[in-house]
């Protein structure tokens, strides 16, 4: 892999494929030492939408 990477970057990647892998979001929000589960949603970049249809989907 070439270029310029930083840890940011890094950790971002990391975080995008644990959520696509299907890791719990509070297990990344504690690997990526946030404080809250708000915060690691918008680093994730989770909407309302996508929370909205996950619950749509468990209700039927």
């Amino acid at each position: 892999m070439k270029g310029n990477y930083g840890t940011h970057t890094l950790s971002k990647t990391w975080a995008y494929h644990a959520r696509l892998g299907g890791m719990e979001q509070h297990l990344i929000m504690d690997k990526l030492n946030h404080n809250s589960l708000a915060a690691a949603r918008r680093y994730l970049g989770i909407t309302d939408d996508e929370l909205e249809e996950n619950a749509r989907r468990l209700n039927f």
